[in-house]
């Protein structure tokens, strides 16, 4: 591949060779071999060259005339093709295999046909979605996942313009049976439904699926432009006609995020907390009126109370409490709401205050749920409490606009502006790396087609948020894409790969336009239920808690610190410090590299840390350098 893509050129190519699953590109009539990865080229037979090779050249029973057909449908007529049949005959040492072929027409940027890109798997296999790790690093397996709530939560909430949220669940053990459910649902025209409940304590299967059928009750309705009055009257029929529901709770608020307009209602549950500027017409911080019946049993209907939550406020939405405990509710409910105003915005090191707004930064809410959490009890107190939190930033981020030189010189800082603005979103880590390399790979293809060498043009990069959309991003130019020399696609394969949707526009009078969406989210938080001794990591050999009476407990990091483990890292330290209340010792040095993302969370948590966060990385170890010349050298220690 030319060197215009860089760096991101570089790992595109390598993602795309590490696709677990065997990927072909074929062109011409004969299904001609213009790239493949390793898992294509391992199934060729000994001495035959791959590239360059007719399709049905190969072997293994890639010379099937019906799978050679339908390829060839696929190449003329655009129209996708799914699950074709392809067996692979025996060999000395196994017997047939059965794989799906699934096949795409591929575009240049251009919008001229290139070809048909062709990915097997074994039969019976899943799809798999190809994740990049920072630091050079790309794979196409699933990573191992972090701790998940149970199956009728969320496991992630949407990142939205104009709001910040966390979600964090205390899971149950199986002993106790919570029935707490919550929902984010991101809806057109900037609005968010917030929704938290309870169906009763079932067994564990009835239970999923009396929360599972109320969640999509309320996301068919509100996606289908009603309202929260619309919603609760919905709720109400479905646990009316479904016996599990009888009882059910819940408590919903729509909220404008452009200007924080809060309509919200409850039905048998306990009030929302609002908390900080402008939050008005609440005792405690708490709604103290308009509240209705549980669902399903004939209660009257609620009030809708209308709020608005300003910039640096707080919007707490909660379920479930402490099991067996004989406080009051309303003691209970008390000392939550005035453990949100105590904690919101959450402190800071007096060293991180001039950074702006604790508010703002993205770590915010998750840092407060953790210290709320903590607060009330910790996991050993509240089995299934979950508390979703919300707030809006004082200093609101403006859409991703940049226009650079059409010039391979640019792409670098190009990246890393947009790293940034993805940084400052509060977008994960994956995303802080997989949309750069995406916007990398378009650029490229302009700098190398749009424009004749000695007469360069410009490029033109937007990004913003869209609901439901996620994030947009448009890399556009004015060229004419005359005669380009069109290179091998794994570039474009990847994009499309890390990317939810592509679209390209070649019907402009002013050039090329090229539309990709990435769904944005941040991780539900698991809190393990019980003594922290039972901090138990999911990623395998990834890292390990070691706690000992009257010490800070100790996070080992085993292996690279990147990606792969970072959201779970970030989950732990922020169960094991109470939010960053509590002293905790992140032990680096047995690491065999800390990445980006790695270096991102340092900054993101550390800023909350008091006592401050120690990083336990002996001079001359490799994770010393990083840090120190990453800017973290204040966190270090020689010893735990």
């Amino acid at each position: 591949m030319p060197g215009n893509g860089g760096c991101a050129t570089g790992v595109a190519a390598a993602a795309f060779d590490a696709l677990p699953e065997p990927v072909w590109e074929l062109r011409g009539d004969d299904l001609r071999v213009v790239t493949a990865n390793r898992a294509a080229r391992t199934m060729a037979p000994e001495g035959v060259t791959v590239s360059g090779s007719c399709f049905d050249s190969l072997g293994a029973g890639l010379d099937d005339p019906d799978l050679l057909t339908a390829l060839r449908h696929v190449l003329r007529t655009g129209e996708p093709a799914r699950d074709l049949h392809w067996v692979r005959p025996a060999t000395a040492r196994a017997g047939p295999t059965r794989y799906r072929v699934d096949a795409d027409q591929v575009r240049a940027v251009d919008g001229t046909v290139r070809g048909v890109l062709a990915r097997a798997r074994e039969t019976g296999s899943p799809r798999s979605r190809l994740r990049v790790l920072d630091g050079g690093h790309s794979a196409g397996a699933t990573a191992p996942a972090a701790p998940r709530p149970p199956a009728h939560m969320p496991d992630r909430v949407p990142v939205m313009r104009g709001v910040r949220m966390a979600a964090h669940h205390i899971e149950a053990p199986a002993a106790v049976r919570s029935g707490e459910w919550f929902d984010v649902i991101a809806l057109p025209g900037g609005r968010v439904a917030l929704a938290v409940g309870t169906v009763g304590r079932q067994e564990p299967a009835v239970e999923a699926t009396a929360a599972g059928a109320l969640r999509a009750v309320l996301a068919d309705c509100l996606l289908g432009g009603g309202g929260v009055a619309d919603a609760i009257d919905r709720l109400d029929a479905a646990a009316t006609r479904t016996p599990a529901l009888h009882g059910a709770t819940v408590a919903l608020a729509l909220m404008d995020t452009d200007d924080g307009a809060i309509e919200h209602a409850r039905c048998g549950h306990l009030p929302v907390v609002l908390r900080g500027p402008g939050a008005t017409g609440s005792r405690e911080g708490l709604p103290d009126d308009g509240a209705g019946g549980p669902l399903g049993v004939g209660a009257p209907r609620p009030t809708v109370r209308r709020d608005v939550l300003q910039p640096g406020g707080l919007l707490l939405l909660h379920t479930g409490r402490p099991h067996g405990d004989s406080t009051p509710v309303t003691e209970w409910l008390g000392s939550l709401a005035r453990g949100a105003g105590e904690l919101w915005p959450p402190a800071v090191r007096r060293d991180a205050r001039e950074l702006g707004d604790p508010a703002d930064s993205p770590a915010a809410v998750d840092v407060f749920a953790a210290r709320l959490l903590d607060r009330v009890g910790g996991a050993n107190a509240a089995p299934g409490l979950t508390l979703l939190a919300v707030t809006r930033p004082v200093r609101e981020s403006a859409d991703f606009r940049v226009e650079v030189p059409a010039v391979a010189t640019e792409l670098a800082p190009l990246r890393a502006a947009l790293t940034g603005w993805l940084e400052e979103l509060g977008t994960t880590a994956e995303t802080v790396t997989a949309v750069p390399l995406v916007v990398s790979e378009l650029a490229s293809n302009t700098i190398e087609h749009a424009y004749r060498p000695d007469r360069p043009g410009r490029v033109s990069v937007s990004a913003a948020v869209d609901g439901p959309a996620g994030l947009l991003v448009t890399v556009a130019d004015d060229g004419n894409w005359a005669g380009g020399r069109l290179r091998p696609g794994y570039g474009l394969a990847v994009a499309r790969e890390l990317s939810d949707t592509m679209r390209v526009d070649t019907d402009t009078d002013s050039g090329t336009r090229v539309e990709v969406s990435f769904a944005i989210s941040r991780p539900t938080v698991v809190h393990p239920s019980g003594p922290r001794a039972r901090l138990r990591p999911a990623v395998s050999g990834a890292f390990e808690v070691v706690e000992r009476p009257d010490e800070p407990p100790v996070v080992r990091v085993h292996g690279p610190l990147d990606l792969s483990v970072v959201d779970e890292l970030r989950s732990t330290l922020l169960h094991a410090s109470g939010g960053g209340a509590r002293a905790v010792v992140l032990d680096v040095t047995a690491t065999t590299g800390i990445a980006g993302a790695g270096v991102r969370l340092l900054y993101e948590l550390g800023r909350f840390a008091d006592p401050p966060l120690r990083v336990l990385a002996p001079a001359g170890s490799a994770a010393h350098g990083v840090l120190t010349v990453a800017g973290l050298g204040h966190l270090l220690v020689e010893r735990g």
